[in-house]
């Protein structure tokens, strides 16, 4: 099983009161998901929040050509969302898919909100979830702007060690902004390297 490197969701949940933690699960339903199915299409208001429980998914922009770029994956223990589109209040820009079978603790963001009203704890544990993925979205841009194409495939790979047991080939290459004829020479450099 793969933890992400910025997954916050076991420091976040274990910090939340037992009320607010009952409360949460009140609102909460389990979906599960077979592979390619989505959690949220484009243009899908975006009512919820998961955590995923189980599985690999991954978040994708689709171009008005149809063309797909990967703008990340959340891994077991992960939040999982559109929660950029939740703050601006738009129908989502993100395709939600699982790439293989998934199982995703969905949280209803109106019920989210009503508990959030009246919890302290839950409040600061969603701040800690923004900063975070705030982190995670500079360091994102950062590598798409200022590294080389191989050095975004080693810091995915430092990142998220197990990745290609976990994710296809053609999936991290998008992730990466290559092709997967490129990143299959960046593979062969890197094993020649060790």
């Amino acid at each position: 099983m793969a933890t992400h490197f910025l997954t916050p969701a076991s420091s976040v949940l274990a910090a939340l009161t037992p009320k607010t933690r009952a409360a949460l699960e009140a609102t909460a339903r389990v979906v599960s998901l077979a592979e390619g199915d989505a959690l949220l299409e484009v243009g899908d208001e975006v009512t919820i929040a998961g955590l995923v429980l189980e599985g690999t998914l991954r978040e994708v922009y689709v171009d008005e050509h149809g063309e797909e770029r990967t703008r990340g994956f959340s891994f077991t223990g992960d939040f999982v969302g559109a929660w950029a589109d939740v703050l601006a209040r738009r129908p989502s820009r993100t395709r939600v898919e699982a790439l293989v079978p998934a199982r995703v603790r969905c949280f209803d963001v109106k019920e989210l909100r009503k508990v959030e009203a009246h919890a302290p704890d839950l409040q600061h544990a969603l701040r800690l979830v923004a900063e975070r993925l705030y982190v995670r979205k500079s360091d994102r841009e950062f590598e798409l702007l200022t590294m080389s194409a191989g050095h975004r495939y080693d810091a995915l790979l430092a990142q998220v060690p197990d990745v290609e047991k976990l994710v296809q080939l053609r999936h991290i290459a998008s992730y990466l902004g290559i092709t997967p004829v490129y990143l299959s020479r960046l593979r062969r450099r890197r094993r020649a390297r060790s």
